[in-house]
């Protein structure tokens, strides 16, 4: 599942709104493995490394919950 992952972005969102704002986010487990300008880079080179569910690809935005 991707639990963790979840509670990791929520946990830190706003440091990454205030960080990495326009970009997408590489998450598995509790850490932030990249950071990209498009989600299409993010998934691709995900899924060099990890398979499909060990990861989320969070674009931070305002008003976002």
């Amino acid at each position: 599942m991707q639990d963790a992952e979840f509670r990791f972005y929520k946990h830190n969102r706003k440091k990454f709104l205030r960080l990495y704002e326009n970009k997408y986010l590489l998450i598995s487990g509790e850490k932030l493995l990249g950071i990209y300008d498009s989600h299409v880079t993010a998934y691709n080179d995900a899924i060099l490394t990890l398979e499909v569910g060990a990861f989320i690809i969070r674009h931070p935005e305002h008003g976002e919950q």
